[in-house]
């Protein structure tokens, strides 16, 4: 068999509401550093809720969060 496929077959994507400012092409999303909220443009280090409304939730505390997007990572 194709290794490719049978590997392509067994990737596990993940789902989560992330935080977002900033242009739709050079996105930065919320993370935390040291206990304090930070804006990252590395989507692999982003606050990810499993729930839109939490997202939403801690988006209210943040008056700079402009969006709360679903995203998907392989």
């Amino acid at each position: 068999g194709d290794d490719r496929q049978e590997r392509a077959m067994n990737v596990q994507l993940e789902s989560g509401w992330c935080l977002e400012r900033g242009t739709l092409w050079h996105p930065q999303y919320l993370t935390v550093v040291q206990g304090r909220g930070h804006w990252t443009s590395t989507h692999l280090e982003a606050l990810r809720f499993a729930r839109r409304e939490d997202a939403e939730r801690v988006a209210s505390l943040f008056g700079d969060a402009e969006r709360v997007v679903e995203h998907i990572w392989s």
